[in-house]
């Protein structure tokens, strides 16, 4: 028998071989195809169990695309998660180098930030952006490190950029392996880029993503993704692999040994059976057949044979793992140590980096050759690849990774190989951090991590904390939040309760590092118990101001508006600031605004070019105060606004300028509209604004105030709402995640008065929402829950009932009264004027809003309109009188050149015209006029509606039914056109009388007592 084998005759495991999965091939070709003629993007998601042939699947159909780029997540089996958004990065990168090198002319167009932020991040990016466009490096790497939403947006929109290259029949093939160990920040930002495609604001672009379904959880991050596709657009598409049928694996063994099917099905039914035709498992058995000689080339035959009966002897597990892992244990004993020790670092790692633990299992000096050496015995069987170019190893599957890994016997040898990995890495830390390699430092830290229970001495495990500290500090310069927080809490789970006396300062760093870490990922809760920990344990207060901004920050976001009041209080005292007094006077108010106006220079560039502050008290002392004046503003104890801002002030004027005074500026231009003293408002705004282009760095603090509060006394009340998004993105970027709430509550406040559709709006409350919830910010979430009520009621998703009854009614005053107000609002709107005037005398009184916010006018105007109701249907005075006062108002503001209220002004001067004796109708119906057409010209559309359907009203209560029936229709249909589904129905049920359906019917044409009047129209404006 020995005699008929030609053992010189080997089988090409190597060689591509694929069978089944025809639909799913088709599936593929027909969505990529689908993209390239429509050049519109596409999402595809296969899914299926490990070793079913996913990844092959692809590389098939895509393999040979001229723009088709990969990345792979590794597995957290033995710790290889330490390179932040390894996989977007990888294909990122094979993405510009394909690019530069089938597009040589081709330079990105970008801004100049976000080109820094991507050659900071991304290997080759530079090779398609343009040399003299690139910022240094230092501020690329200052711009990397302002947080996930700045490197988002700069990922996103150099994706549209290179899809825009795309010429016809050409698209990007996106394709992301093993999402299933994708860690949280690279999933977000997968599925920001996810997001992107079902909103088709990518051209050519295919995003295929690839994961192991049956191992996720229902609630998974990735099954959220994966679950809220765009079907209705035909941008998603599911393909499920499955394993191979019993046909397929005869025709792999088929062409394999090139061999006819009925020959081949003994054989390929006892394969199948093992296997259950899992694709990787089939090839592996084969393959080990082949090395124990079951299968051979017979000489007599000349084909291929098989000893079916031996075969069915031999003792295969029908569990993958467990048959890797015997084909490994028959490796030689130094292969399979390299094999161990390269499982420790992840399925792939550098050729280099492995040759310096050849001491662990030889005596012979580190080298690559020896190492390619002892590796070939492994790579003959296919356990690993070893790529010579570029000088990589890696497992052929990360299950095979796995069983190197589970051949480490025990949890205590395998955490003393991390430690000794670690420390070998440490050796090399220096030269790593000299050439920049942070992801270096980051596995170093994550392999002693992994081994840290077995450090015995103080002084290294003191050393494993500073590493743990810089690591952390590392991660969050990367945006990698997520991964920032495991280092810091492995740093701070090695500091005993001694390490605030032995190691004072390295103990209160990694606390305030865990702290921030556990703010800036929404673990409000275990943030304020860490604080809690350093305020017990800090020396000075000097070692508690970065604690103290964290703590405020904490509280204002999680709504906790009076503890956060009484902490500010605290620290000022400490920090020997005069004590604020609880309930100040006009007294207070003005001499507080005199000493800063006696003090303010004429020249503004006397401001622009004072001395810097060098006092850190004085600025911990102004950012304290900057802080509070929000915890008043939402406390509604607004007097108290005038009194800090002008102490913000005065530290500026007197002790020199600091970061904090373009915001110091700003917040006493806000308190300065109470006072209506728009040029001194106008005058500081544009000053703080100079001052940060000229002295500082933008910030979402200063930026909510001078564009999203302020912004309105100067632009029409539309122009702010891109600014405010600005804002928005901002805060997002720095990771200032409380001033990123209040931006949402500006942006969907202001829309919302705004009259655009609403539609939008409603979408838009639902991302802002879930966005603010993921971080725990719930400061603006009452208020937001306020706007969406409101929105449901009029968009006719909600009962007006169910409005009215007060339900979740939560948040501090200002949320109290700002639902009060919203919710009067929406009555007036609907009819139901009983509720309205009950929802108005909580804030009737007037302490509501004193400062001029983007809110106060409307307030002004509907409890105006509310009043005046009540008032002709009671009689009673003093309803007269809340009117005449609201209507003061507004008129004093348009006074004041205000311009976000003429078309407020102009309804209430109807309104007045309506009450007042001697009337003519002509005379009223003008006034309306001047209301539609001011609120026309401004895109006001429900004010246009609300002038309509008031001006109808009244005709109808005069007997003009012509007239009435012109309005009423108008008011339809500028409602409609808002959004106000309720409304429109309540109209067309009330009005039903009324032919309304077309406002310029032909009956109206023809009536000759138009006499050539201009009638405005919102579409004409």
């Amino acid at each position: 028998e020995s005699n008929d084998r030609l053992d010189i005759v080997s089988l090409d495991f190597n060689r591509r071989i694929f069978v089944g999965q025809e639909l799913q091939k088709q599936s593929l070709r027909e969505v990529s195809d689908r993209s390239r003629s429509t050049a519109s993007p596409q999402n595809i998601w296969i899914t299926g169990a490990s070793g079913t042939g996913k990844s092959y699947l692809v590389e098939h159909v895509f393999g040979d695309e001229p723009f088709f780029c990969s990345g792979k997540f590794e597995s957290h089996i033995s710790g290889s998660s330490s390179r932040p958004y390894a996989a977007l990065i990888d294909a990122l990168s094979m993405l510009c180098g394909t690019f530069a090198a089938k597009k040589s002319n081709f330079k990105i167009k970008l801004e100049s930030d976000q080109k820094a932020v991507l050659v900071a991040a991304i290997p080759n990016a530079d090779k398609v952006i343009a040399p003299d466009q690139v910022l240094p490096s230092k501020v690329a790497e200052c711009m990397l490190s302002w947080g996930f939403e700045r490197l988002k947006t700069s990922i996103l929109s150099f994706l549209k950029a290179l899809c825009d290259q795309m010429e016809d029949e050409e698209n990007i093939i996106f394709w992301i392996d093993d999402l299933h160990w994708a860690d949280k920040d690279s999933l977000r930002m997968i599925q920001s880029i996810v997001k992107c495609v079902e909103e088709a604001a990518l051209g050519s672009f295919v995003f295929v993503g690839s994961f192991r379904d049956n191992e996720l959880e229902a609630n998974s991050m990735l099954t959220q993704i994966t679950s809220t596709n765009n079907t209705e657009a035909q941008r998603s598409t599911v393909i499920p692999i499955s394993d191979l049928a019993s046909n397929d694996v005869n025709r792999l063994i088929c062409t394999l040994l090139d061999a006819s099917q009925e020959r081949c099905q003994p054989f390929t039914d006892l394969v199948h059976s093992k296997t259950g035709g899992n694709g990787m498992f089939v090839m592996r058995l084969l393959r080990s057949l082949f090395q124990k000689k079951y299968i051979y080339f017979s000489v007599r035959s000349y084909q291929w044979e098989w000893d079916l009966e031996k075969i069915r002897m031999e003792d295969i597990s029908e569990n993958i793992v467990e048959h890797i892992t015997a084909n490994l244990e028959e490796l030689p004993e130094t292969t399979q140590n390299v094999l161990k020790v390269a499982s420790c670092f992840g399925s792939r790692v550098d050729l280099g980096v492995l040759s310096n633990f050849v001491h662990f299992w030889s005596q012979e000096q580190a080298n690559e050759r020896l190492l390619l050496e002892t590796l070939k015995p492994a790579v003959d069987i296919g356990l690993i690849d070893i790529n010579k170019e570029t000088s990589r190893f890696k497992f052929s599957h990360d299950r095979c990774q796995q069983a190197a890994y589970e051949m480490i016997c025990t949890e205590r040898l395998r955490q003393t190989l991390h430690l000794q990995i670690g420390r070998k890495l440490l050796e090399d830390l220096p030269r790593q951090l000299f050439t920049q390699e942070r992801w270096y430092l980051l596995l170093t830290a994550d392999q002693l991590n992994r081994g840290r229970n077995l450090i015995e001495t103080n002084v290294e495990k003191i050393s494993l904390i500073e590493l743990n500290l810089s690591a952390g500090r590392s991660a969050i310069k990367s945006n990698a939040c997520v991964l920032a927080l495991s280092f810091l809490r492995s740093g701070a789970a090695l500091l005993d309760e001694s390490a605030w006396s032995s190691n004072y300062q390295l103990t209160l760093n990694v606390f305030n590092e865990l702290a921030k870490a556990q703010f800036i990922n929404g673990d409000i809760d275990s943030c304020l118990k860490t604080i809690q920990l350093i305020y017990l344990n800090a020396r000075s207060v000097d070692d508690k101001i970065e604690t103290q901004f964290i703590h405020c920050e904490a509280l204002l976001g999680s709504e906790r508006l009076q503890d956060a009041l009484g902490v500010i209080k605290k620290i000022l005292k400490e920090l020997g600031h005069p004590k604020l007094p609880n309930n100040p006077g006009l007294v207070h108010i003005v001499s507080g605004i005199m000493k800063v106006k006696r003090a303010l220079p004429e020249s503004d560039d006397a401001i622009l070019n004072a001395p810097e502050m060098t006092n850190r008290r004085l600025m911990t002392i102004q950012r304290h105060l900057s802080s509070l004046v929000p915890v008043v503003y939402f406390l509604n104890k607004q007097e108290l606004i005038p009194v800090i801002t002008s102490r913000l002030m005065l530290l500026s004027l007197q002790h020199g300028v600091s970061q904090y005074t373009p915001l110091s500026l700003s917040l006493f231009a806000f308190s300065m509209t109470a006072a209506m003293d728009f040029a001194l408002c106008n005058r500081l705004t544009n000053l703080a604004t100079r001052m940060l282009i000229e002295r500082f760095k933008e910030d979402a603090r200063t930026g909510i105030v001078i564009y999203c509060v302020l912004g309105h006394i100067r632009t029409p009340l539309h122009q702010c709402l891109d600014n405010m998004m600005k804002i928005w993105k901002l805060a997002f970027a720095t990771g200032d995640m409380l001033h990123a709430g209040k931006s949402v509550g500006l942006y969907c406040g202001t829309y919302y008065n705004c009259g655009l559709p609403l539609q939008p709006l409603f979408n838009d409350l639902e991302n802002f929402h879930s966005h603010l919830l993921k971080y725990n910010q719930l400061l603006m979430e009452p208020i937001l829950q306020v706007t969406k009520r409101c929105l449901e009621t009029l968009m006719d998703k909600r009962t007006l009932e169910s409005l009215n009854d007060g339900k979740g009614q939560t948040g501090s005053a200002l949320s109290a009264m700002m639902n009060s107000f919203e919710t009067m609002k929406v009555c007036f709107i609907l009819d139901d004027l009983q509720n309205a005037v009950h929802h108005a005398k909580p804030i009737w009184p007037g302490h509501i809003l004193k400062a001029l916010t983007p809110y106060v006018c409307e307030y002004h105007c509907f409890s105006a309109l509310v009043a005046l109701d009540w008032w002709r249907q009671t009689k009673k005075s003093k309803y007269k009188r809340r009117f005449r006062e609201r209507y003061n108002k507004i008129a004093k503001y348009t006074s004041k050149d205000y311009i976000n209220c003429l078309h407020m002004k102009a309804l209430l001067d109807a309104e007045k015209c309506v009450s007042k004796k001697g009337s003519k109708e002509n005379e009223v119906r003008s006034a309306y006029d001047m209301a539609v057409a001011n609120a026309s010209r401004c895109g006001f559309t429900h004010y246009t509606a609300i002038a309509n359907e008031r001006a109808g009203k009244y005709c109808l209560s005069r007997g003009d039914s012509f007239w009435g029936e012109y309005y009423i229709g108008r008011a339809i249909q500028r409602y409609e056109d808002w959004g106000a589904v309720k409304k429109v129905k309540l109209m067309n049920k009330t009005y039903k009388f009324l032919d309304c359906r077309n406002p310029t019917s032909s009956c109206m044409l023809q009536r000759g007592n138009l006499k050539g009047r201009v009638r405005f129209d919102n579409d004409t404006t």
